[in-house]
């Protein structure tokens, strides 16, 4: 019996064993069998591989599993210089499926040439796929083109921007993201003859608010309209119907003064235009090009179709691009967050919490410690006849006064964190979405680690480019969670602050008005009447235009404020850019260094207006701005109770109603949208002019036509003598430069029409020749113009 239970036993153990060993046979032919073929993982890296420096860079992937039910991670790395960038997300993979999704990486440090995105499960890697990337400076231009015949747009190769290249990026339906923030690397989008109904509507709320932000999207018509329009038609500045013949497209090469003919009969998308849309160009009473501005953004429609002839052979549309696509968008300092460092952290360290205690409070804790210590002491234990225990009460006492000021310390710094939030919120009238860009400082109380969270598509970027002030060895980690960003094991040292920047959109508030821009033969005057339909208070509110500006005062809901004001055309810029911050909030030096709410406001304006030594470049535009303390930013600690200090700059862009003189009227400087090819430099200033000079592209608010331009004055002056500046002009005629002569007052241009281009365009190049360093100090042009 012994015998046979020992056998028993010894082949019960050897099918346990089996067992075993099956099973973990099962598993590592499980995660083999992924390996070898049943798990599939692809990537396409930025727009058609490029990025810029500084700006997001989109992952599309898609993960394709034919075998078994499987949890997984997919992480997107590149080295950043330092560390690893990196970011996540986890995933559900059943049987026979595919997902697509993005992960969102932000473009800081270090000289990436590769990407890599890899698919984990229980630690293992399943699949690795590797991407080049081509990440350019941020000066440089990238046009997405989305078409079913790509060459068509290979002339775009050939538009010269004012600053720096342009790159041409092939793009598909699938290759858009979902969230408008990933979109800024692309200045501009065409979109031509392919199926926009395909778009989710993720993509479309994204292309919405990329356009807002500064995006130039173009679309073309002729006779496949239909299917090109069908995810853009709320946005596009004509509601198509129908298609229209007309005999040629003369009035398109009159408008770039092309000298080759368009005498071909061709099919255009016809229909009605929308409020706010402008036509640029027509053809028999047909709209041939027109733009709708959106936001800071453009949206443009060209009725035919730049694929078929006449036009897929006329190299005049190089110029059609080069003048809607090659400019930059402007867009004021202060929607691209902060930039004055220095600023910037004063604003983020003006806290309550981070205070010094009353003095009153330290000198009579002192004073308290000093009498019981002393006489106090003294008197009890000699009255007790023991004075030989003072070497016992004295340190008691030294002791309990040690523990009673650092619980007080304590009890005064507090055990909760305070986020000291710091936001700028961008509206636009008509937009649904305001763009909001958050610095966020943490103050810690304890030395500890904070997991970030930031909610609503809300994301997180390095603050000042700086990727190694978070995170341990030099790492920037994230994981995307749905609409969450998480930043996990963040380090803060007791009573130290960490900053990080969110970025993201939400519900614009409504102010309504009815502002008119009345243009005349001697001035610009705005006026009209503004209303908060809110429930908040928009505090010490300014009305800012490119010429004036005007203190409005606090706007409660319900209430309206009138406005009138000239945009009075200096030739040192527009007078709200080149203010202090204490004069813009009408504070003193002593308010700032009393009342911390003034302090903080002091030192976030000027770390998002002032960048190079009060170098100021304020541009066209009107806006209300004021400040909101009610309004939550979706960015805290994950599973941590914490404090918050918010402060938001509201600001609103107003799109007036613009009216000119019947017969004749004058544009000043601060009708016109300005662009620079020298960095930091405006019209008006511009340091340090380098060899060979610098160039200028001036468009008018109101397009107009070079035959109706009458005359034309120049006012440009420096530190150098007038014969040491050379100032032209671009000929759109002899397609050539023209010498201005430049004076210390005003110069007429003689025969102005020839300098006028599509819209009312005018180029000028200024170089000196004077051999120590050249300073622009002034600058005026004023064109008269009859309707």
């Amino acid at each position: 019996m012994t015998r046979i239970r020992r056998l028993s036993q010894k082949i019960l153990l050897a099918i346990l064993l089996y067992a075993l060993l099956s099973t973990a046979g099962d598993g590592q032919r499980t995660v083999r069998a992924q390996e070898d073929g049943y798990v599939n993982l692809n990537a396409q890296v930025g727009f058609d591989g490029f990025c810029k420096e500084g700006q997001w860079i989109p992952v599309h992937v898609a993960v394709e599993n034919t075998g078994p039910d499987l949890d997984a991670e997919v992480r997107a790395s590149y080295d950043n210089g330092g560390g690893r960038s990196l970011t996540s997300t986890t995933i559900q993979l059943p049987a026979t499926s595919r997902k697509e999704f993005f992960l969102y990486m932000y473009s800081s440090g270090g000289y990436k040439r590769e990407l890599t995105v890899a698919l984990f499960s229980n630690g293992k890697v399943l699949k690795r796929v590797q991407r080049s990337i081509n990440c350019i400076n941020p000066e440089n231009t990238i046009v997405g083109v989305l078409a079913d015949t790509s060459s068509t747009f290979d002339v775009l190769n050939d538009v010269k921007p004012l600053r720096g290249y342009l790159r041409v990026a092939q793009l598909e339906v699938g290759d858009l993201p979902d969230r408008g923030q990933a979109w800024e690397a692309l200045d501009a989008l065409v979109i031509s003859n392919v199926d926009t109904g395909t778009l989710t509507p993720g993509q479309r709320q994204a292309l919405k608010a990329w356009i807002a932000g500064g995006g130039k999207l173009f679309v073309t018509g002729g006779t496949n309209w239909q299917g090109t329009t069908a995810g853009l038609k709320d946005i596009l500045p004509i509601d198509l119907t129908s298609t229209r013949r007309v005999d040629s497209l003369s009035n398109l090469q009159a408008y770039v003064r092309d000298t080759a003919l368009l005498d071909s009969d061709v099919t255009l998308a016809s229909g009605q235009i929308r409020a706010g849309a402008r036509v640029l160009v027509d053809q028999e009473g047909v709209p041939l090009l027109l733009e709708k501005p959106l936001g800071f953004g453009k949206v443009y429609f060209f009725a035919a179709d730049p694929a078929l002839r006449p036009l897929s052979t006329w190299g005049g549309m190089t110029e059609v691009y080069d003048h809607l696509l090659a400019p930059k968008s402007q867009i004021p300092r202060w929607a691209e967050g902060t930039r004055y460092d220095y600023r910037a952290r004063q604003a983020l360290g003006t806290i309550p919490e981070l205070g010094l205690p009353s003095i009153l409070y330290i000198c009579g804790l002192l004073g308290l410690y000093i009498a019981i210590i002393g006489p106090l002491n003294y008197i009890v234990l000699r009255r007790a006849k023991r004075r030989e225990l003072a070497w016992v009460t004295i340190p008691a006492l030294v002791l309990l006064f040690t523990c009673l000021a650092y619980g007080t310390g304590f009890s005064y710094r507090g055990v909760t964190p305070i986020l000291n939030r710091l936001t700028v919120a961008q509206a636009w009238d008509g937009v649904e979405e305001s763009q909001v860009n958050s610095l966020v400082g943490v103050y810690s109380p304890l030395r500890t680690k904070y997991d970030l969270e930031a909610g609503a598509d809300f994301m997180f970027k390095p603050y000042a480019n700086d990727i190694t002030i978070l995170q341990a060895n030099d790492n920037w980690t994230t994981e995307q969670r749905g609409a969450l960003m998480i930043m996990p094991d963040v380090p803060v040292e007791i009573g130290d602050m960490k900053a990080v920047t969110v970025e993201g959109s939400l519900p614009a508030l409504q102010f309504d008005h009815d502002l008119v821009l009345a243009v005349s033969k001697v001035n610009a005057i705005l006026s009209g009447n503004i209303t908060n339909h809110t429930q908040y208070t928009l505090r010490d509110a300014v009305l800012v235009t490119s010429g004036n500006w005007k203190r409005l005062g606090d706007i409660g809901p319900g209430k309206t404020k009138t406005v009138k004001l000239a945009l009075g055309a200096s030739p040192n810029g527009p007078a709200f850019y080149s203010l202090s911050s204490e004069q813009i909030l009408g504070v003193t030096q002593l308010e700032i260094e009393t009342q911390a709410d003034a302090a903080r406001r002091s030192a976030f304006l000027d770390s998002i207006l002032y960048a190079d030594y009060g170098l100021q470049g304020g541009n066209w535009g009107i806006y209300l701005m004021g400040w909101l303390d009610q309004i939550d930013v979706p960015a805290g600690l994950q599973d941590r109770t914490f404090e918050t200090i918010d402060t938001m700059l509201y600001v609103d862009s107003l799109s007036p109603v613009i009216k000119t003189e019947p017969d004749e009227f004058r544009l000043p400087m601060s009708l016109f949208v300005w662009e620079t090819s020298l960095e930091g430099a405006s019209p008006y200033q511009a340091r340090e002019i380098p060899a060979g000079g610098y160039s200028l592209r001036l468009r008018p608010v109101i397009p107009i036509a070079a035959e109706n331009v009458k005359s034309m004055s120049l006012y440009l002056t420096s530190n150098a003598l007038p014969a040491e500046l050379v100032a032209s002009i671009w000929d759109y005629e002899a397609q050539d430069w023209v010498r201005v002569a430049v004076t210390r007052s005003y110069t007429d241009i003689p025969e102005p029409q020839r300098y006028v281009g599509p819209d009312g365009e005018i180029k000028l190049k200024i170089v000196s020749n004077r051999s120590d360093w050249t300073e622009i100090n002034g600058f005026n042009i004023a064109v008269v113009v009859e309707p």
